[in-house]
């Protein structure tokens, strides 16, 4: 290997080896800085609001932000309000009508259960009366064995519940803290936003900081993109589910309706969380029709859902959809359901830094180039 190569290969491994350095430590402060992140990505995200106050207005930067993060402060409450009041709904409603379809479920379960286990059960008495004293006696002690380590896992498990429970509720001081350095965090990075980004082109090389300059707003850009598909995809299928509903005559179709929107933004999940345990309810309840007319609406929202998805998500991608589909397909490959959530995201960065010529830029650094 001549003396090109050699220090062309080294460059290589500095970079390979900052990269893996930078998410490393990404990944390590994430437990302890995540507050800051989250900070850190709102005020980005919010800065053409508090710029378009500013200059429409002609307010301080300090009221801008302090107006902006107030609306989006109620704004959230408002959301958060409204789930909270269609959960009451929704929760008084099942107060009333599941103790009834509970015992038509019990009594549904019971029938069937007797039908198969009566003749279990006589052919389990016939062996036992074939056995002698002895091999009744070691059945029976096994037996009771078993009913003492069901009892035990019993109170595990409820003991895992209620410690789980005072857990949640030992942690709600400390995430109310969160909350609140986390919008203090916020308010301080947006109000000095400026100031930021000039102290952070003082100590980057000024080549850097040019080309780095158009990958905030790129990648901003496409996530915009990504997020209007995404609303687009889950108002279709809002639409579906509340026009399903409402022919099928469900009472509070609309609350259903809404928390089928909600969990429709859960990557790879979405509607499913409801239907599916309502369709094998309706089923176990004996309402086969209406188990099937469930599954039936479920199926058109996720064929609907399978069809718009990949054309629209590589419209705001930039790139095909067979791209894509390798890239979630790799991403599960290498790291599960987490791979899939993260590597439309790493092609969006990818994507960016091509297009911002960051990576052209580590390319000629690497071959020993002046662009």
């Amino acid at each position: 290997m001549d003396n090109l190569h050699l220090q062309q290969f080294i460059r290589f491994v500095l970079v390979l080896v900052s990269i893996f350095l930078l998410i490393f430590a990404f990944i390590q402060s994430l437990p302890y800085l995540f507050p800051f992140y989250i900070a850190f990505f709102i005020s980005w995200t919010i800065q053409p609001f508090i710029k378009l106050i500013e200059n429409r207005f002609r307010l301080p930067r300090l009221f801008a932000v302090l107006f902006i993060m107030g609306l989006l402060g109620l704004l959230s409450l408002s959301i958060l309000t409204l789930a909270i009041a269609e959960f009451i709904k929704g929760v008084a409603h099942l107060s009333h009508g599941l103790p009834v379809h509970l015992e038509q479920l019990i009594a549904y379960t019971m029938d069937r259960a007797t039908e198969l286990f009566t003749p279990l059960i006589s052919k389990v008495e016939t062996i036992i009366g074939r056995l002698n004293h002895q091999q009744q006696h070691s059945l029976f002690d096994y037996l009771e064995v078993l009913k003492v380590k069901a009892s035990h896992t019993g109170a595990d498990l409820l003991n895992n519940i209620f410690t789980g429970i005072t857990s949640l509720l030992a942690s709600l001081p400390g995430s109310l803290t969160t909350v609140l350095i986390g919008v203090l965090a916020t308010f301080f990075i947006a109000k000095d936003w400026d100031l930021i980004i000039i102290w952070i082109s003082k100590i980057i090389p000024h080549a850097v900081y040019v080309k780095a300059r158009t990958f905030p707003s790129a990648i901003k850009q496409t996530i915009g993109g990504i997020l209007k598909a995404q609303m687009l995809m889950v108002t279709v299928s809002t639409i579906i589910i509340g026009i399903g509903l409402s022919f099928l005559h469900v009472s509070y179709a609309l609350t259903i309706t809404f928390f089928a929107a909600l969990v429709d933004f859960i990557p790879y999940i979405g509607t499913g969380i409801i239907f599916l345990p309502w369709i094998i309810f309706q089923f176990l309840s004996g309402e086969f029709e209406m188990a099937i007319a469930l599954a039936v609406l479920y199926m058109i929202v996720v064929i609907t859902r399978q069809v718009l998805e990949p054309k629209l998500l590589s419209v705001q991608f930039g790139v095909p959809p067979i791209l894509l589909l390798i890239s979630l397909f790799a991403g599960f490959q290498l790291f599960g359901m987490y791979g899939i959530i993260l590597s439309p995201f790493l092609l969006v960065v990818i994507k960016t830094l091509h297009e911002s010529g960051i990576l052209g830029m580590v390319w000629f650094f690497i071959k020993g180039k002046e662009e």
